[in-house]
């Protein structure tokens, strides 16, 4: 190749690269995808076991899962639920002392059996109130095999204290080797009328060799307080089945009233 026809070639192939797209071969921008969205998975029942005696664990007031009863067993009384932080996960049942004078005392109805039997819930006290529960009376009182009304007293579990959102709580529990037969009622109250916070409610039955791993709670007599409140918790549950149940009405016909 001569000197002339080497420059045109030179010539020509820096023309070429000038004109050339400048993003020709640059690997192309790829977007990054927006994270897959995932559900959130969150059990109906919390911490709490699916095998619980209690009507109501949600604590909804639905029937005649759980009453509240004030001063005097009044009924209704003051208390409200609410969705925050708690040990079980499980909506919070607020029982607030200053607006119930004389205290108030909550009531969840059992499915009875005569087995042995784990009984617990959380208590709380709100920000503020401390994490004080001498004051705290927590008992199951029902009726047993030998036709005698029973009551065994919860206990604090001191190494189940906790905080969680500014209310500090405690587990209380009762093993009772041999579960009531008949009616059976859980009761929380507060006799300093402060305010009490309960979830958590849990009763369910032990192995029937429980025996040798388990210091059973020992029964007692149930005192006039006790008696009063179950016997307020029945008859409100007959009044609640006997109240006569609203009939739809019926649609006029288009000449009734002509």
């Amino acid at each position: 190749m001569n000197r002339l026809a080497l420059s045109l070639s030179l010539l020509i192939v820096v023309c070429a690269c000038r004109g050339r797209d400048p993003d020709v071969g640059k690997l192309p921008v790829v977007e990054p995808k927006p994270p897959a969205r995932t559900l959130t998975r969150r059990a109906l029942f919390g911490a709490m076991p699916v095998e619980n005696r209690f009507q109501d664990p949600l604590i909804t007031f639905s029937g005649t899962g759980w009453f509240a009863f004030g001063s005097g067993y009044s009924w209704p009384t003051s208390y409200r639920r609410v969705d925050q932080s708690s040990p079980t996960g499980t909506p919070v049942l607020v029982l607030p002392g200053p607006e119930n004078n004389g205290g108030v005392t909550a009531l969840g109805q059992l499915k009875t059996a005569r087995t042995p039997l784990h009984l617990e819930t959380w208590l709380g006290r709100e920000e503020g109130g401390g994490d004080d529960f001498s004051g705290v009376d927590v008992s199951l009182v029902g009726l047993f095999a030998d036709g005698e009304e029973r009551a065994v007293s919860l206990t604090i579990d001191e190494s189940s204290r906790q905080v969680l959102g500014g209310v500090a709580w405690a587990r209380f529990t009762a093993d009772l080797d041999e579960g009531p037969v008949g009616w059976a009622y859980f009761m929380a109250g507060d006799g300093n009328e402060e305010t009490l916070l309960l979830t958590g409610a849990v009763a369910v039955d032990l192995p029937a060799q429980a025996g040798a791993a388990f210091g059973f709670s020992k029964p007692r007599a149930p005192s006039a307080r006790e008696r009063e409140l179950a016997a307020a918790a029945r008859e409100r549950s007959q009044q609640l089945a006997l109240a006569p149940r609203p009939r739809p009405s019926r649609p006029k016909h288009p000449a009734a009233g002509r």
